[in-house]
């Protein structure tokens, strides 16, 4: 394959792959290439800009997103999901997590969304920054892309994460604590006491308040079944009967 970025064998050419940007043109050259030739170097040069074509693409839908959503009459937006869901076979309940992130990055996180579309961040970094900056002002959400974004190229996931994170939290630290909270006690939690009952016990007591069922036995305190063993140390396969061992607390 001929080009500007030379064939599978040049040694340059893992270079040269892994520095091309997200376009057409490299689609063009990863469409023509006989990956059967290509050695570890230029595999792995295939994998990092597919990554990046990818990350691109994904960018490309959440602007669509963004968009439809805006176009959308919002007297009938309830049926949105269903429409996109249909087109894309997706579940509703997916679909309508991605409008919301459509609409969160066309709005308030547009350096964020042009990073996506470069292939500098991935969708889980921009799904970090969508989900960490849902709950605060938009100007501050502004800043902590404006802070993070730049620096983000070549990064980790972990470390895009914990500077997302620190960064609101010195920028806005109630919002921090509250999805701290948020996370510790997620809606629905039922409270640890009542959580760790036995679901049937639960539904005995919320059907006959009057009964009173007893308490469980801490783990300690549980009776242990034990084999027989016979005085002549031989298994007994014909007998089936067990010693019950108390086991002190």
């Amino acid at each position: 394959m001929d080009g500007s970025m030379g064939v599978i064998g040049d040694p340059l050419f893992a270079l040269n792959l892994v520095d091309a940007a997200p376009d057409a043109e490299t689609v063009r050259v990863l469409q023509e290439l006989d990956l059967g030739a290509a050695d570890r170097y230029e595999c792995l040069a295939v994998m990092e800009v597919t990554n990046r074509l990818i990350a691109a693409m994904q960018g490309m839908q959440l602007a669509a997103m963004g968009r439809f959503i805006t176009q959308y009459d919002p007297l009938a937006r309830r049926y949105a999901a269903a429409d996109v869901a249909s087109a894309l076979t997706w579940t509703t309940r997916a679909t309508a997590s991605r409008l919301q992130w459509g609409e969160h990055v066309t709005t308030t996180l547009p350096r964020t969304l042009a990073a996506l579309c470069a292939g500098v961040v991935d969708i889980a970094k921009a799904r970090t920054m969508i989900e960490q900056t849902e709950i605060i002002d938009p100007d501050i959400a502004g800043q902590v892309e404006n802070t993070v974004i730049p620096q983000a190229e070549n990064r980790t996931y972990r470390w895009f994460r914990d500077t997302v994170k620190r960064t609101i939290a010195t920028l806005d630290p109630e919002a921090s604590e509250q999805r701290r909270q948020a996370h510790r006690h997620p809606p629905g939690l039922r409270a640890p006491e009542v959580q760790a009952q036995p679901r049937a016990r639960r539904l005995r007591q919320s059907q006959h308040p009057h009964l009173q069922l007893p308490q469980l036995q801490p783990a300690s305190q549980k009776l242990r079944v034990g084999p027989h063993r016979p005085v002549s140390g031989r298994p007994n396969l014909g007998r089936q009967s067990q010693t019950l061992v108390q086991v002190s607390p």
